[in-house]
């Protein structure tokens, strides 16, 4: 039965995505925003209650900012965003668990462009606030998410050449086509294939590998075409990392400067 209501969403989204084609054929922009609607209904849907699903900037404690994000899933709980009131509310970046790029197709071009996004997103680096005992993994997420693609042969070389001389780091860590293929790469691959730095699990497996962290990892990334099944191995894998990277919230001392505080009065 479980199989059989996977199977639904996914035929259910592609017929969505072929009436948007038809009636927005002549409105790219518009098409883009619906397509980006389809898979946030279908995210609140299907992921932890607690995780906020949003869009807009994201601000990090050096002033920088990211891409427009097309999804933004956060920590509601213990956040909430400046100008939220506005259209494009921005975030601080210690909130977001992950960003989402919806694309309609998947080409070598789409590629770059959210790849090129990525990167950007991941050089910001976040300041959280240490005293929130209860953080467990301190990486967001990079996803990109296509509605259509080649065959998964072609599509893993065009993503290999996009990918080619950045570090494992900066790879996105899921690229999903629900009904095609799914991709695992950058930090969600590293943590979910050996753990995380110093936990007893990683530490079994940096000794079976005689003590050489390069070791740990004979590929960059994994690829699987699964079909059917692509788009419940994606809910499955984001939800189980949603669960164990616990809250998160910004040290805001971080985002001032030491010296606009002012004087103590004596």
């Amino acid at each position: 039965m479980l199989k059989g209501y996977f199977d639904d969403l996914t035929t259910d989204l592609t017929r969505e995505s072929e009436r948007i084609r038809r009636f927005f054929a002549s409105h790219c922009p518009s098409a883009g925003s619906n397509r980006e609607a389809l898979v946030a209904k279908l995210l609140a849907g299907h992921i932890l209650p607690c995780i906020g699903i949003e869009a807009g900037l994201v601000l990090s404690s050096s002033g920088e900012f990211s891409s427009q994000a097309d999804i933004l899933l956060v920590d509601r709980l213990s956040n909430a965003p400046l100008h939220g009131h506005r259209p494009i509310p921005l975030w601080l970046l210690e909130a977001i668990y992950g960003v989402i790029e919806v694309k309609t197709q998947l080409t070598p071009t789409e590629i770059a462009d959210s790849v090129e996004k990525c990167v950007r997103f991941k050089s910001l680096q976040p300041r959280f606030d240490d005293s929130f005992q209860r953080q467990k993994i301190f990486d967001s997420l990079f996803c990109i998410w296509g509605f259509e693609a080649p065959q998964p042969a072609t599509a893993r070389k065009n993503i290999e050449a996009v990918l080619s001389g950045l570090p494992r780091a900066q790879h996105p860590d899921f690229i999903v086509v629900p009904g095609s293929f799914i991709f695992r790469g950058g930090r969600y691959f590293e943590l979910s294939s050996i753990g995380q730095a110093g936990s007893p699990d990683y530490n079994r497996k940096l000794a079976a590998a005689g003590g050489d962290p390069s070791k740990l990892l004979t590929e960059d990334f994994e690829m699987l075409e699964l079909g059917t099944h692509t788009l419940v191995a994606y809910l499955y894998w984001l939800n189980s990392w949603l669960h164990g990277a616990g809250p998160r919230r910004p040290d805001m001392l971080a985002y001032y400067a030491p010296d606009v505080w002012g004087k103590k009065v004596l």
